[in-house]
């Protein structure tokens, strides 16, 4: 199938389909990591590698037997995720997940994020995007469709209490604003005037 060095290996007793993959030399940029199938004599059984990939869960994982064959398909359906989270990236997915599940598969927010809501850019069928606003009760029940751009927003937050001091002064730099500040709390008149200063 979708892998680097596809072809016939041999393994140890105790190898899984994880094993194998790595022996294979790994994957090809559009392969399928969610829907890969392990033939053994005619019985079908599916790995989803995103449980070990994303949450580390190695329950799932196949033991192989003499004979075994992996197939690693092609991607099929994807969301893209980017903006103010810790892994940004094309996702594939399956049927019935959330802007959530996509959130999770990205390794959550990071610190600029606007965790309130997120933007969904949908394609119509005249190839146009929508925006479509999500706001946080509902990142667990809206459903991701093939193709979706799931856009994190940055919060750009104002500076409250603040003054700036710049200019020719030695102590330049930002201070905390308070009830009957004077000018001389901030600049001293001996020692932060330079040479310069008009």
């Amino acid at each position: 199938g979708n892998v680097l060095n596809p072809g016939s290996y041999g393994v140890n007793a105790f190898a899984t389909v994880i094993n194998s993959l790595i022996s294979s030399g790994g994957f090809k940029d559009n392969s399928s990591l969610r829907n890969i199938k392990i033939n053994n004599n005619g019985t079908i059984k599916e790995i989803d590698l995103y449980d070990f990939l994303i949450d580390g869960d190695t329950d799932k994982d196949v033991l192989l037997n003499d004979g075994d064959t992996l197939l690693v398909p092609g991607i099929s359906d994807s969301v893209s995720v980017f903006g103010a989270v810790n892994t940004p990236a094309i996702y594939e997915i399956a049927s019935g997940e959330t802007v959530l599940d996509l959130i999770n598969f990205s390794l959550g927010f990071n610190v600029d994020a606007d965790s309130n809501q997120v933007t969904v850019k949908r394609k119509n069928a005249i190839g146009s995007f929508a925006s479509i606003s999500v706001k946080e009760e509902e990142f667990k029940s809206f459903e991701v469709q093939n193709g979706d751009q799931i856009l994190i927003n940055k919060v750009s937050g104002d500076y409250l209490n603040n003054i700036d001091v710049i200019g020719s002064v030695r102590n330049q730099g930002q201070f905390e604003y308070y009830e009957g500040a004077k000018i001389a709390d901030f600049i001293d008149l001996d020692t932060d005037l330079l040479d310069s200063t008009y």
